[in-house]
Order: structure tokens, then sequence, then C-alpha cells
């Protein structure tokens, strides 16, 4: 029996090409990657469950401590899209590795949910026979919802796959996959859009300034999704919880030389100041801290460089809010 692997990014369109080709009697093996800049883990779920709903194995690629997936997000070869989501680089990467994975499994054809022209910046057609070029991959992956408006391929031409069952789907429009969603009794998949944070103007800023700060590693964008964010110099970066969830966060991922910061007898957020500081820092992060409590004056923020040993404390004043904002990223 034939063998496919299918990129499978708990999306749509990516199940509905699975489901295609499943159709046509190959053994299909999901593969998806666990990634540092989506949203949530929902997607990495959903496509645990369409595999055990389709019985086919899933391989799950961790990315989050990956080197070279970080160099395509600091220098993309193809560039940014509208902002700084590198979506050419991002998917030729997945391309790659899904070409390896193919050989281990000894399959003949990488499956993609691709739709022609859905997406601007990395659907179009010569885009993607660009990405099939550089991955050394002509002719090996087949796009089954628009595999009738790009040319064929190897398993197509060998007869492997019937060409005419596959479709011929293009644009923006989705009605056509939840008609075929409809048809396969296809109902647990999220809504269109979203999901990569590198799409979102007001994350992209903290990435950027990681960039800018070569400080761009799995450790520090554990955090960018937690609280707000301040560049206070060149060498520290202070965040601050916006919330109790938010602070147990922080707390959680907070390790020395790290400095956590916490009010002292009053309800307010936590803090955690990365990056070699001295007094007078630690003093400006606790400002900022205390400037986002309802308390009035000078009020006392504790704060402790390694765990199980004694906090110190500070009495500090907030800092002005015109003085906070230029501080935020």
């Amino acid at each position: 029996m034939a063998k496919a692997i299918s990129l499978i990014s708990g999306g749509l369109d990516s199940i509905l090409a699975t489901k295609l080709i499943l159709e046509q009697g190959l053994e299909v093996i999901g593969l998806t990657f666990k990634l540092p800049f989506l949203s949530s883990d929902s997607s990495l779920e959903t496509t645990k469950e369409i595999c055990k709903k389709f019985k086919i194995r899933c391989r799950i690629i961790d990315l989050c401590n990956s080197k070279k997936y970080y160099n395509i997000i600091r220098k993309p070869e193809f560039g940014y899209g509208k902002n700084f989501n590198p979506c050419i680089d991002c998917h030729l990467f997945m391309l790659k590795i899904a070409k390896k994975v193919m050989k281990e499994e000894g399959a003949e054809v990488i499956i993609t949910g691709d739709v022609l022209g859905e997406r601007p910046m990395s659907q179009r057609k010569n885009i993607l026979h660009i990405m099939d070029e550089k991955a050394h991959l002509s002719e090996r992956v087949l796009r089954p919802l628009s595999a009738k408006c790009l040319d064929e391929t190897k398993v197509e031409k060998d007869g492997i796959i019937d060409r005419e069952k596959m479709m011929s789907i293009q644009g923006r429009s989705r009605k056509e996959q939840f008609k075929l969603a409809s048809i396969y009794g296809i109902n647990n998949y999220p809504t269109p859009g979203g999901g990569c944070l590198l799409t979102e103007r007001q994350f992209c800023k903290k990435v950027k300034d990681l960039i800018d700060h070569k400080s761009l590693n799995d450790k520090n964008v554990s955090f960018l999704k937690v609280g707000r964010h301040f560049r206070l110099n060149e060498r520290l970066k202070l965040i601050v919880g916006r919330s109790e969830d938010d602070n147990k966060r922080l707390e959680a991922l907070w390790q020395a030389p790290q400095v956590l910061l916490k009010c002292k007898n009053i309800v307010g957020p936590s803090g955690i100041l990365c990056g070699p500081s001295n007094k007078r820092d630690i003093m400006l992060a606790a400002s900022i801290v205390a400037s986002f409590t309802k308390a009035k004056g000078a009020i006392i923020v504790e704060y402790i460089k390694r765990k199980n040993t004694n906090s110190k404390e500070l009495l500090v004043d907030a800092i002005d809010n015109d003085k906070r904002a230029k501080l935020r990223i």
C-alpha cells in the first residue's frame, strides 16, 4: 500500500486534505508541529483528535527549542508578511522536515492543506512551486483541495492518486470546504484565521524587541504570551502580570538570575526582571509594578533573586504614567 505524509495543522483545510487521500486508499501518517508562536495548544490537540478519528499515526515535531527555526524568524529569506510572519520560510522549513519523515517512512508523497489563493503571501501558484523546488520535492507535494488547478504530481501520473477525485478550490471563500466538511461529518475544527501570533501587531513588537536585543530564544519567547512588557535599557526587560493567572504563570517561569517582584500586603501584580540588574534597576522595576496597584502613596515591593532565599523589601512610589508608557514595548 502506498504511503503519504500529511501535514496536519489542526485547521479545516489540512483535515479535509487528509480525508481526501484516505478516501483514495493510501496509508496516511499525520505530521504536525509544535510551534512557539501558536496562540494556544488547541490546534495540536485537535490534530491528535483527528488522527485518532481517522485511525492514523500522528508524528509530532517540537520546534519550540529549534535554533534553526528561530533563525528563519530573525532573517527570513522571503521576508515577512503584513506583520512579523515569515510564512513562506516557515512553510518551506516544515516541508524540508516532512521530506526527511517521508524518507524514514518510505512514503511516496507529502500532502498539505494549501488552497490556491487563500493566503496572499504563501499560497500563490508560483510560491508553491518555489517552495517545492527549494525543498527538493518537485512533483512530490500534493495539495488535494486545489490539485486540479496545479501541475500533476508523480503519484497522479503513476495512477496512485486519481486526479479526478481531487478538488479545484481557489480563493479565500470557505464555502466549498464547509460543504465538504458537512459531507464527511467533520465538525471539530477551529474557526478560520488566527492561530499564529506573528500575525498580531502588538505581539510582533515584543518579538522584534527580542531580535533587536539579540535575545530571541526559547527561554525568552516563553514569556511573550504573558503580561505587559517593558524595555528598561539595553540589557534589561520587565514583564508585569495582568491578572492572577498571569502572576502564577510568571512565578512558574521565573528562574535565577531573574528577579521576582511582588507587592507586599496589597493586591497587585507580580513582575519578572530579566537581565543583569543593580539596585537602581530593581527600584525602577518596583516602581512600575507599584503603578499597577490601587494603593495611594509609597508601597512596599518585595524582591527575590533566587528560590529558597529570603526576600528583600523596597519602599517605592508608583512611576508616572507618561514615563511608564515610554518604557512599554
